[in-house]
């Protein structure tokens, strides 16, 4: 890694903690310094230097109302910090938080998971059979996942497909509620 990096690193950090109030103008060309020295850092895999530039242009961010540039270095810094972790246990979940929805800073990620999921609760209801045509059992694969199905609807079904029915609105119920409150999170600023 070039000196001159850690050099930019340290200046801009002296600029950031400086006693004088920086302008708008400032604080925006400040944070773009601290983001061009985070992704150095992570490319030379020093995640924790990482963390701390990435940490300091969030916090410029939010001071400029910057929100796309605020979340752009959020999810970063949430990537930075899970490959900082020395834990492989937490390293790999961080790794499924990001996969999954980007940390929650995008929620969009879930909708392509939704339709993973009834893609494979469609496939093994089909594939155990259930005693329905293949039809009903389709439309009540993909209209259980928003809503569990009541005794009526499963009177003609065998009990191994009761079973992933149950199986598919409790997963429905989880995605949509994360999907939702992560939604509203970005929404509204929580």
């Amino acid at each position: 890694m070039p000196s001159a990096v850690i050099a930019a690193f340290l200046a801009a950090e002296l600029e950031f903690r400086s006693p004088l109030r920086l302008s708008g103008r400032q604080s925006i060309q400040l944070a773009a310094e601290f983001e061009a020295v985070a992704g150095v850092f992570s490319a030379a895999r020093l995640h924790q230097h990482a963390v701390r530039a990435y940490q300091r242009a969030k916090a410029l961010h939010r001071m400029t109302e910057d929100t796309e540039g605020e979340d752009r270095c959020g999810l970063l810094l949430a990537r930075a910090r899970t490959a900082a972790q020395p834990d492989a246990w937490r390293r790999g979940m961080g790794r499924l938080a990001d996969l999954l929805c980007g940390y929650g800073y995008r929620p969009s990620w879930l909708l392509g998971w939704v339709v993973l999921q009834l893609a494979f609760f469609t496939t093994l209801v089909l594939a155990i059979g259930g005693g329905e045509s293949n039809w009903n059992l389709t439309y009540m694969a993909l209209t259980t996942f928003l809503g569990p199905l009541g005794p009526g609807n499963l009177a003609q079904v065998d009990g191994a497909a009761h079973v992933v029915f149950g199986i598919e609105s409790w997963a429905g119920a989880l995605t949509m509620a994360v999907f939702f409150a992560l939604l509203v999170r970005r929404w509204f600023r929580m």
